[in-house]
């Protein structure tokens, strides 16, 4: 079993000791949608078994497909929508195929990056390998100063999380050269690093 994976398992773990059943949405995984003003929010069981779809019409249950997948990734169908991708976005589809993207929350990501923490709420630093791509800036905000530009698949080393959140992404503080650092939005990179806070918060590289 992957370490991401322990993560997932111990903190479902957590939750049932706290009271939650597998009809219960758990606190870990929940999704937004910013593009819709219809989808409330997205919401897993603790077994990964039912997603609960929160539109302005109406709550909305949808079983998990069954489909053998690999850690982290989701699939739910019913109801005429489908839910697949893999943590931390996914895409909600309609019978008409139309497709909203979602990600998990800011609240979501955090719970479960920092469950179990010695620090709970504080970011650990790391010397992680990575790889990213275009702007790098000053701060954690995408209007701050460009310090430099990355080409595709750059290797990177990722030295913390800011805290700072956009768009379903932490920014991250990054060494791109010896000596050299600046601030890369989560998005644009990723690692196969095992800390349990960069499992759930990028890409695998």
């Amino acid at each position: 079993m992957g370490r991401f994976a322990r993560i997932l398992t111990v903190t479902a773990a957590a939750l049932v000791g706290l009271g939650a059943t597998p009809a219960t949405a758990s606190p870990g995984f929940d999704f937004v949608c910013p593009a819709s003003t219809d989808i409330k929010q997205i919401s897993f069981s603790e077994d990964w078994q039912t997603a609960f779809v929160d539109l302005a019409s109406g709550p909305v249950e949808i079983a998990a497909t069954g489909r053998p997948l690999q850690v982290g990734e989701f699939e739910f169908e019913g109801s005429g929508l489908s839910f697949r991708g893999f943590l931390p976005e996914g895409t909600l589809f309609r019978e008409s195929g139309q497709g909203t993207q979602c990600h998990q929350s800011k609240e979501s990501q955090q719970a479960l990056a920092l469950y179990g923490n010695d620090a709970p709420g504080i970011w650990p630093a790391h010397r992680a390998a990575g790889k990213g791509s275009a702007n790098i800036r000053a701060k954690p905000d995408a209007t701050s100063k460009r310090v430099a530009s990355l080409p595709m698949q750059s290797d990177v080393t990722i030295l913390r999380n800011s805290g700072a959140f956009s768009d379903g992404f932490f920014w991250f503080e990054i060494e791109y050269a010896p000596g050299k650092t600046g601030f890369m939005w989560g998005a644009l990179l990723c690692t196969d690093d095992e800390a349990q806070d960069l499992q759930a918060t990028l890409r695998r590289c």
